[in-house]
C-alpha cells in the first residue's frame, strides 16, 4: 500500500453499521425517483432536515429519509415534532429479521419497500404513533400500519408536488 494511501476498514458479509443503513435508504429513493424520471439530488450527510432533493421542471421538493433494515422494525428513530420536509419516506431494506423476533422465513419480503408521506401525513402519524421521548424519539409502526399502507412506494405524490 502506498503510504499516502488512505486506511479503510474491510468490507465483507458482515451487517452494515447504520450510517450504511442509512446511506442505502437514500439511494433507494434517489432510485425510485430517477426511475419516475426525477431528478435526485443526495443531499452530504448531516444536512439539517431533509436528505434528498427532488427537482424536475424547474421544481424542487425536499425529503427526509428514514431506514431500517430489518423485516420486522417496530420503530423509526423520528423526531417528529422536527419534521420540515415536504416530504418523509420511511424505507425498509428487508436484509434480515430480528433474531429476537423469529428467523427469517421463506414469505418474509425480501425486497425494499418505501412508505412516501407527505408532510402532512407524516405529522398525522406522528400523532398518531409517535414517541417523545429524551433519549430516543421514535415513531410505532404498528400504531400507524394504516397510514403507511396508504402510502406504499406513492412516489406519484411526489411527482404531483413537482407539477
Amino acid at each position: 500500500m502506498e503510504e499516502w494511501a488512505m486506511p479503510r476498514a474491510p468490507v465483507g458479509p458482515r451487517r452494515p453499521d447504520s450510517r450504511m443503513i442509512g446511506v442505502a435508504g437514500e439511494h433507494y429513493v434517489a432510485a425510485r425517483l430517477a426511475l419516475k424520471g426525477v431528478l435526485p439530488i443526495v443531499l452530504p450527510a448531516g444536512h439539517p432536515g431533509s436528505d434528498v432533493i427532488a427537482e424536475a421542471g424547474g421544481r424542487a421538493v425536499t425529503i427526509q429519509v428514514k431506514t431500517r433494515a430489518a423485516t420486522n422494525p417496530a420503530l423509526y428513530d423520528l423526531k417528529g415534532d422536527a419534521l420540515r420536509a415536504d416530504f418523509l419516506v420511511l424505507v425498509r431494506l428487508n436484509l434480515w429479521r430480528d433474531p429476537r423476533q423469529r428467523p427469517l422465513r421463506p414469505d418474509d419480503p425480501t425486497e425494499p419497500i418505501a412508505w412516501v408521506l407527505s408532510l402532512k401525513d407524516a405529522q398525522r402519524a406522528w400523532k398518531q404513533g409517535g414517541y417523545p421521548h429524551e433519549k430516543r424519539n421514535a415513531l410505532r409502526i404498528p400504531k400507524v400500519r394504516e397510514i403507511l399502507n396508504e402510502h406504499t412506494e406513492d412516489w406519484d405524490q411526489v411527482i404531483r408536488a413537482l407539477n
